[in-house]
């Protein structure tokens, strides 16, 4: 299974990516808001879902209440076939 963390530089985001690597669960992408730069491991930092859903099984999302709503909407635009 392949996870994508959205609000990856945060606490809770920094948190997920220590125990993904921990448990050995694979990271498919890392999403934080735009103008955010850096990567973790030869995975660049990505600001649009849209492009990153293909490599992500589930996605873990710790933002706010604001983006969260977004993020869905977003996510929701190209779902997954299961």
């Amino acid at each position: 299974m392949r996870i994508g963390i959205i609000g990856a530089k945060g606490r809770m985001g920094q948190a997920l990516i220590e125990i993904a690597e921990e448990e050995k669960i694979e990271i498919g992408a890392l999403i934080e808001k735009e103008g955010v730069k850096g990567e973790y491991k030869e995975i660049k930092y990505e600001n649009d879902l849209r492009k990153v859903s293909d490599n992500v099984d589930v996605f873990l999302e710790f933002t706010d209440p604001e983006a969260t709503l977004e993020n869905t909407l977003k996510l929701m635009e190209k779902p997954k076939p299961y």
